[in-house]
């Protein structure tokens, strides 16, 4: 039973760090991608 915690909990503690630098990751490409679309756009004219 113990061990079924432990790995319970080890599983709930890889998940939410995935999940953590998932969400990092989106807010570095959103935080990036409307600067190259903006470049993009501005030599496209």
């Amino acid at each position: 039973m113990l061990v079924q915690d432990q790995r319970s909990c080890l599983v709930f503690y890889v998940v939410s760090e995935v999940d953590t630098t998932l969400n990092r990751f989106n807010q570095k490409i959103h935080s990036r991608f409307p600067l190259v679309f903006s470049l993009f756009g501005y030599y496209g004219e």
